[in-house]
């Protein structure tokens, strides 16, 4: 076989009886000898599963009933079904998507569409049923649930699902896909849950890094607040109500209005620092340029999706002028100004245009903030990402299907806090301290993911 980064080939010794040629592309090379390399006896899965789960029709039930657990693709995450009950009733087209099968015991979930191939075990029984976009089926007694749940999210079978699903338009997982997996299994469960065990306590230690880290995130906050004379000893009510404020409100969106958000007014009563409106301090750049125009020209690009909204930095694109066709490709941004995500903005999509990107595109999904002289960038940047104009940001993202923030009006009024410049400085020196530990804590979770992520092969593995 010759291979390069534009071409390969078979000889024909070597074909299947598959004709699509990315099933063979040789980063699926590992498959051929994977079953040589396990430790285990190997068998493919269909040997341990049972059926395919088929319980009570949900037809039969009253779909009216509240709190009916409903398990959907984004419900099934890291190993685990991240469910809770639903407040109000089904949709219809929630129903139209429901398959007749209710999770059981000892069987295991598998998404089927999207990022297909995520695997979570079902703990016991509940009530409810599946999407249609999961597969459900019952395992025999010679394995545990999570373990066959933990070998499918693992890379040994995800490349043989790649692999079977090469060649498609749209990879759309079936039960004989799943069921055709090589997996070498201990035929000790007892060898099964220490395998478990041991990974486990890995996972452990990665959760362990990531709390460590989340609460250097939220001590920075406080502190920042804290720093200004700022206490946030508690959350915005969650209440609904109706009222007769519409003679007297210029918004007629009731959770707008909501009393709620009186405590934005509270805690800024009580700051020992003036709050302004944000176009006191900060200028709006609405400078615009069509790469299209440029067509062979070279450009970085970031749209919202490319802010780490832990950190605040950006992770651009490099794109050629032609490929610019969307009319969100059109925002310039400079050096040292702030991007505020105006869509979806209490994500906190917030960040500095570092200086290697002055005069680079960005989406028009985003404000460009210049500070004036009396508003250092960093200060602002650590003010706008804080718990209390995140509420702001909520506040006034409300009465829409899709939750933004109006530029030109609702933004520049957003109340933010303006000390002395000095202070601004030593504030958001002292609050990036404590950042810079947090971000310690990610870069070793990272690591310590890394290692999980191929601990459980090894564990399976003759070569490791």
């Amino acid at each position: 076989m010759t291979d390069s980064s534009n071409c390969y080939y078979r000889f024909p010794n070597v074909l299947e009886d598959r004709i699509d040629y990315v099933y063979y592309h040789p980063r699926f090379e590992r498959i051929i000898n994977l079953k040589d390399e396990y430790k285990y006896p190997v068998h493919q899965l269909s040997e341990y599963i049972l059926n395919k789960w088929t319980g009570e029709n949900l037809g039969k039930r009253d779909t009216k009933e509240k709190n009916y657990l409903y398990v959907k693709v984004e419900n099934i995450l890291d190993n685990k079904i991240v469910i809770t009950g639903n407040s109000e009733f089904l949709s219809n087209s929630e129903l139209n998507q429901l398959s007749n099968s209710v999770p059981k015991s000892n069987s295991i979930l598998v998404t089927r569409v999207a990022s297909f191939g995520r695997c979570a075990a079902v703990e016991s029984d509940f009530k409810g049923a599946i999407s249609d976009n999961v597969l459900c089926f019952e395992l025999d007694e010679r394995v545990e649930p999570y373990f066959i749940s933990r070998f499918i999210n693992s890379s040994l079978a995800q490349i043989q699902l790649q692999r079977q699903a090469a060649g498609m338009g749209r990879g759309v997982l079936t039960y004989d896909r799943i069921g055709g997996l090589f997996i070498g299994v201990p035929t000790s469960k007892d060898e099964q849950n220490d395998i478990l065990k041991f990974t486990e306590l890995k996972e452990r230690e990665v959760a362990k890094l990531n709390e460590e880290m989340l609460k250097l995130l939220g001590d920075a906050q406080t502190l920042f607040l804290g720093m200004l004379g700022i206490s946030v000893t508690r959350e915005l009510d969650r209440i609904s109500y109706y009222s007769d404020y519409v003679d007297k409100l210029d918004r007629l969106d009731y959770d707008y209005n909501s009393p709620k958000y009186d405590l934005i007014d509270e805690i800024i009563s009580h700051s020992r620092v003036n709050f302004v409106e944000l176009d006191n301090v900060a200028d709006f750049i609405l400078d615009s340029k069509d790469p299209t125009k440029y067509p062979k020209s070279l450009f970085s690009y970031v749209d919202i999706g490319n802010v780490d909204i832990n950190w605040g930095r950006l992770n651009p694109i490099t794109m050629i002028g032609k490929d610019a066709e969307s009319s969100r490709m059109r925002r310039l941004m400079y050096a040292d100004t702030i991007l505020v995500s105006i869509t979806r903005p209490t994500r906190n999509a917030i960040a500095i245009v570092p200086k290697e990107l002055d005069g680079q595109i960005c989406s028009t999904g985003f404000a460009v903030l210049k500070c004036k002289g009396n508003m250092n960038n960093r200060f602002l940047f650590h003010a706008l990402r804080t718990r209390l104009v995140n509420w702001e940001f909520q506040k006034n993202c409300s009465g829409s299907g899709y939750p933004a923030i109006n530029q030109e009006i609702d933004l520049p009024k957003i109340k933010v806090p303006k000390p002395l410049i000095n202070e601004q400085l030593d504030i958001a020196r002292e609050t990036e301290k404590l950042l810079v530990l947090a971000e310690i804590k990610e870069q070793e979770a990272r690591q310590k993911q890394i290692e999980v992520t191929t601990y459980f092969d090894n564990l399976l593995l003759r070569s490791s």
